[in-house]
């Protein structure tokens, strides 16, 4: 992948290895720095810590339970009053403190490199260069064009399972893209999601990435539930966001919301998913179904 960035600073305890993280970046031609390696500016290790984060394009911090450092904290919100784009990473088992909450960051050893250069990839192809400044929450988007979808459809086929699996994961995904996201349809690293999205509207409140699952078939209840439990322990696996089932039954039946349990999942039929993309109100009614199912009101 080629990155929009090419200087990232990075933030992490100086006890934890870095190396794989540094590996990664070098290898998508992205030069790293970091406070050990900073040139000195100016009379302090703040000043010179500060022009580091200002000359880098991006920030990867590394938070780890073992090695707990105030001054990742510090370089973090310098990087924030920089507004500079972040990817935290976050061992196994790290408590997130709620104030990083609404950054990206996924949950990930930096001794897996396949899981370290997944979550890279898919910040870089996901991050604006300049993070706008923030605006006052507008819930409602732009509506699509959603005339393909039927074609789509009626010509799945009727014999192949496997085909017509992939088929209709292509169809979800180009929903998620057209609602404003950005799909990668390679599976995460020890998840096996059929896909996962980011969705920047959603971030504050469902922290990205969303796994995504697609079902197609005669479908059931049991079947849709079972779905839904690997949904959560792929969400886990990445970060314990939220994610959502979005499925078609060949005997047109709609099984309703999902059950009410965390991480949170969103199940619509691929037709109600489509409607609200189209209407340019996927976001305005995910947040409040959320919201409904946080306070355990009606779903």
């Amino acid at each position: 992948m080629r990155a929009k960035f090419s200087t990232c600073f990075i933030a992490a305890p100086i006890s934890v290895d870095t190396s794989r993280l540094r590996a990664a970046l070098e290898m998508r031609k992205v030069r790293w720095i970091d406070a050990a390696a900073a040139a000195p500016t100016g009379a302090s290790v703040i000043t010179t810590i500060e022009s580091a984060i200002r000359q880098a394009n991006f920030v990867c911090a590394v938070l780890s339970d073992n090695s707990e450092s105030p001054w990742v904290l510090f370089e973090l919100g310098l990087a924030k009053g920089l507004r500079r784009p972040i990817l935290i990473f976050a061992e196994p088992g790290t408590k997130m403190p709620a104030e990083l909450q609404d950054i990206n960051y996924a949950r990930v050893s930096l001794d897996d490199p396949g899981a370290i250069e997944f979550h890279l990839d898919a910040f870089l192809k996901n991050s604006p260069r300049h993070p706008a400044r923030p605006k006052p929450h507008r819930h409602r988007q732009a509506q699509t064009d959603i005339s393909w979808l039927e074609e789509k459809l009626t010509s799945l086929p009727t014999d192949q399972a496997s085909q017509r699996a992939f088929q209709f994961e292509a169809i979800v995904a180009q929903l998620f893209e057209q609602a404003g996201a950005v799909v990668s349809t390679n599976q995460a690293p020890d998840t096996g999601a059929d896909m996962v999205v980011w969705l920047d509207q959603l971030q504050a409140s469902l922290p990205n990435p969303l796994v995504v699952e697609a079902r197609i078939g005669h479908l059931t209840p049991q079947k849709l539930s079972q779905s839904e439990e690997q949904i959560r322990r792929y969400a886990n696996a990445v970060h314990g966001g939220a994610g959502f089932l979005i499925y078609y039954d060949f005997d047109g039946r709609d099984f309703g919301p999902a059950e009410r349990q965390w991480p949170l999942v969103f199940r619509y039929s691929v037709r109600q998913f489509a409607a609200l993309v189209a209407r340019g109100e996927l976001v305005r009614e995910v947040l409040g179904r959320r919201n409904r199912l946080t306070h355990w009101g009606p779903a």
